[in-house]
């Protein structure tokens, strides 16, 4: 589901929660504004800390070791859910964020990623399709 900024802007109220993903900084948000807006927010990102930290979450997942958010996005999926269950093409796209941070697999990837990745192709992701992704 894709809508536009003034449109996601205009559907938060009180209940909504926010989820921030890939980035904590203030300075890299499309439109802070509805970050202002939304009461509760969650922040689940890799990269180190910086001082413009969005303010307000109700949880700063941060951890500056994993090799990507998709890996800690994952970890989280593979650990908190009993049977997950997530189509081939949610599989795909965690699986190309993994891909995508860590250059193919050649950089910050480690036993976490690859255990990621496996668990990832296990719920039927296509590497093939996911490198058609990037060319």
């Amino acid at each position: 589901l894709f809508i536009s900024p003034e449109e996601a802007y205009e559907q938060i109220n009180e209940k909504t929660l926010l989820i921030i993903v890939d980035v904590h900084n203030k300075g890299y948000m499309l439109d802070l504004d509805i970050v202002e807006k939304a009461q509760r927010k969650i922040i689940v990102d890799h990269h180190r800390r910086s001082p413009d930290i969005v303010e307000g979450s109700i949880l700063n997942y941060i951890e500056v070791y994993a090799s990507s958010t998709s890996e800690m996005a994952t970890e989280l999926i593979q650990y908190m859910v009993q049977k997950p269950n997530l189509s081939r093409l949610e599989a795909e796209g965690l699986l190309a964020g993994i891909f995508m941070d860590t250059k193919g697999f050649s950089t910050k990837a480690g036993v976490r990623t690859f255990d990621a990745a496996s668990f990832l192709r296990g719920l039927g992701a296509d590497t093939i399709e996911v490198k058609k992704m990037f060319m």
